[in-house]
């Protein structure tokens, strides 16, 4: 068996990029070689969200139809980046709700957006948030919510050059500063979005 090309191991990418959702034993092993590159590469643990355990549950909650996840891939097959799509249920206060596995919900979340350091600088984030966006959109959401570090600078401006807005916290966190985002996906208002200039910390 011929193992997964290791995110890291190429110092350059050959053009072009190609995204594809991860269905293949093989693309799961990735995704875990991924998802373990982006969480070594915070300055926090991901022990509190019990990281170990999704790793081993994969595709666990990102799994289709109403979730997925997306590979970038380089010419070569070297795998360049990830991101993850799950549905999200929350109440009318914006909270995480438990509802029947039947109620389809119309919110999902973004999560996992990862990009080697060899691919940075070429555009794979804004193409993973694309096609994540799009995969929100073809199955039916209305909204799309994520959270991202404050030190994280630059997947900010990322998420805000597709249209992501400040939002109030939609669940419950340990870390502080947490920003909250939300993307309408229907052209109507984010529910729960922060007025202008409001600096109140929502974690």
């Amino acid at each position: 068996m011929t193992p997964s090309p290791s995110p890291t191991s190429t110092p350059t990418l050959r053009l072009p990029i190609t995204i594809s959702p991860a269905r293949s034993p093989s693309s799961i092993r990735t995704t875990t070689t991924l998802f373990s590159a982006y969480a070594a590469s915070l300055d926090i643990s991901l022990d509190f969200q019990s990281f170990s355990t999704e790793l081993a549950a994969l595709p666990g909650s990102y799994a289709p139809p109403l979730g997925d996840i997306l590979l970038a891939h380089d010419a070569a097959g070297t795998p360049a980046g990830c991101i993850a799509l799950r549905p999200l249920r929350l109440s009318a206060d914006h909270q995480p709700s438990l509802r029947t596995p039947h109620d389809r919900p119309s919110y999902c979340e973004l999560k996992r957006l990862y990009v080697v350091p060899a691919g940075r600088g070429l555009g794979i984030g804004k193409m993973l948030v694309e096609r994540a966006l799009s995969a929100a959109e073809e199955r039916g959401y209305g909204e799309v919510r994520l959270d991202t570090l404050p030190d994280m600078r630059a997947a900010v401006r990322l998420y805000e050059s597709v249209g992501f807005v400040r939002t109030e916290a939609y669940h419950g966190t340990l870390v502080e500063g947490l920003i909250f985002m939300g993307r309408s996906l229907g052209g109507g208002e984010v529910e729960g979005k922060r007025a202008e200039g409001d600096d109140a910390s929502w974690s």
